[in-house]
């Protein structure tokens, strides 16, 4: 881990901090639900994802309420985390510390 940089799940980096990975990649958590380091995406936050495929920007990975609609979601701490008008609310299964922001609020 690089200094200062720690995984809430002991993983290698921070998803929410985005440190300790390499240029060009990103941090998420991997099928054991530790953080890994992967090659980054370009696919912003609300990208609908699916299957294998998660090609989303750093901080969002790939999640869905089911396994029909998938999209990229942005990990969070707390609201401030968050892009204006979305609040970090959504828990992740099995998962402490790190949350994801919720959908986009109607002003």
């Amino acid at each position: 881990l690089a200094a200062g940089c720690s995984g809430d799940m002991g993983g290698a980096c921070n998803v929410v901090l985005q440190c300790a990975c390499a240029a060009g990649e990103r941090c998420v958590l991997g099928a054991d639900l530790s953080e890994e380091c992967v090659p980054r995406g370009t696919d912003p936050i609300d990208t609908p994802c699916g299957g294998s495929v998660d090609s989303c920007v750093p901080g969002n990975q790939c999640f869905g309420t089911d396994v029909t609609d998938r999209r990229c979601r942005q990990f969070c701490y707390d609201d401030m985390d968050c892009p204006d008008g979305r609040l970090c609310e959504s828990t992740i299964p099995g998962v402490y510390g790190y949350r994801l922001c919720g959908p986009l609020r109607a002003p």
